[in-house]
């Protein structure tokens, strides 16, 4: 059933004049029935091209929850054990140097690395990462392979944060770690793991890891992103990058590539597929078993309480909107935006989702007058548990 629905309607337009976002893609999900609404186009300069449902984006760090999923399957088949540690199933890995070169792979656990809590730096937020991978420096033409991005987060570049378990500290080193240990016990691209696994069984017939796999070229939107002075300071304006006329801060990044993320940051998909990800991922026995399902949404709180800004607990974080609990995850890269979630309800879950064509990434959008992306949650939230019936609180 494909339905327009007034209230969120509004919401997504909202988006679009307020939040300024360039384009807006959204899905949501009750009882196997499927609900759609866009807004904005997918390229400013032409405004001929409405988004439509199929139109795809880059979903940023969700990849996560992905990656999550297939981890925690894996343990449940009893082919990883979640107490290992990294360098366990990586020390035989021809690019073993560099997992071994990496602050706490020898000690850090499966677990640990899943919950960010492992101490692992994160290539991206090294100095002259984020220059290379998405800014002034990107070499364009550039498809880095996996292992690539990890020559930003060995020693001699970024010390551990802290040893295992004493913080919660957000790493996409973590989960290009994950992406090679899945490999590394299937024997098989991780691509493949992802589509046999998850998007076959659900029907996600336009997913996708970029740069990682065969991707048809059409059906991607156009890519801006944030050009603030945070990430004109901390990234620079690539000489490609265009300045978009009528957008302030707002430039056109579609020259760029996402082959840096991978498994931390790097499937494509449109918001219908999503939802069905959203959707299957709020019912226990769907992708895991119950008891790898209550696994994998068990909170363990670090030894420092303090650092754990968010219950982030493995590849999802939890909190309360309106008197209820939202399981989810955001992701953001160059060029994008995206949230993907469940309310957990008495009566089955509420799953919904939105993908935007600008990226946020080093960019704090709020520090030039700029709505804060991060704040249109409540507002699209609130129209969902609306139109389902559920009373806020």
């Amino acid at each position: 059933l494909f339905c327009v629905m007034e209230g969120i309607q509004k919401a997504l337009d909202r988006g679009v004049t307020e939040w300024r976002f360039p384009s807006i893609s959204f899905a949501a999900m009750k009882d196997n029935k499927l609900y759609t609404a866009t807004s904005g186009y997918q390229d400013l300069e032409k405004e001929e091209v409405p988004i439509v449902e199929k139109h795809r984006y880059c979903v940023g760090s969700i990849t996560k929850t992905f990656t999550a999923v297939l981890v925690m399957q894996l343990a449940q088949e009893g082919k990883l054990n979640l107490n290992q540690t990294v360098w366990h199933y990586l020390k035989d890995h021809k690019h073993k140097k560099l997992v071994a070169d990496t602050a706490n792979t020898d000690v850090a656990t499966l677990l640990q690395v899943l919950n960010h809590q492992s101490g692992i730096p994160s290539w991206e937020f090294q100095k002259d990462a984020i220059r290379v991978m998405r800014g002034d420096q990107m070499d364009t033409k550039r498809i880095w392979k996996k292992t690539d991005t990890l020559h930003y987060s060995t020693k001699d570049v970024l010390e551990a944060i802290c040893k295992p378990g004493e913080e919660y500290s957000y790493s996409n080193t973590n989960y290009t770690l994950l992406g090679l240990v899945i490999e590394t016990v299937t024997q098989n691209k991780v691509a493949n793991e992802i589509r046999k696994r998850i998007l076959e069984p659900l029907g996600m017939n336009n997913t996708y890891l970029e740069h990682h796999e065969a991707c048809p070229e059409e059906g991607h939107t156009k890519k801006y992103h944030w050009a603030t002075p945070p990430f004109l300071k901390d990234a620079g304006m690539h000489p490609e990058y265009k300045e978009v006329p009528g957008h302030p801060y707002l430039i056109d990044v579609s020259v760029g590539n996402i082959s840096i993320e991978y498994m931390a940051g790097g499937l494509v998909t449109c918001a219908t597929d999503l939802v069905k990800f959203a959707d299957a991922l709020g019912k226990p026995g769907r992708l895991l078993e119950p008891e790898f399902y209550k696994q994998m949404f068990n909170f363990h709180e670090p030894q420092n309480a303090k650092s754990a800004v968010r219950k982030y607990m493995q590849g999802v974080i939890v909190d309360e909107h309106y008197g209820k609990s939202l399981y989810h995850h955001w992701g953001s890269t160059l060029g994008y935006l995206g949230f993907m979630g469940f309310f957990d309800l008495p009566d089955g879950p509420v799953s919904f989702c939105f993908l935007v064509n600008a990226g946020i990434m080093h960019a704090f959008p709020n520090d030039v007058g700029l709505e804060d992306p991060r704040s249109y949650l409540p507002v699209i939230s609130a129209e969902v548990l609306k139109f389902f019936g559920e009373e806020l609180v």
